[in-house]
C-alpha cells in the first residue's frame, strides 16, 4: 500500500484533492 507524496494520501494516478472526490479509493 503506496502513498502519493503530494497529498500524503492514499497512492492514485492523476491529481490529488480531484480525484479523492470522485472517487474516494485508490486507483483501479
Amino acid at each position: 500500500f503506496a502513498f502519493c507524496r503530494e497529498c500524503k494520501e492514499a497512492y492514485h494516478e492523476g491529481e490529488c484533492s480531484a480525484l479523492f472526490e470522485a472517487s474516494g479509493t485508490t486507483t483501479q
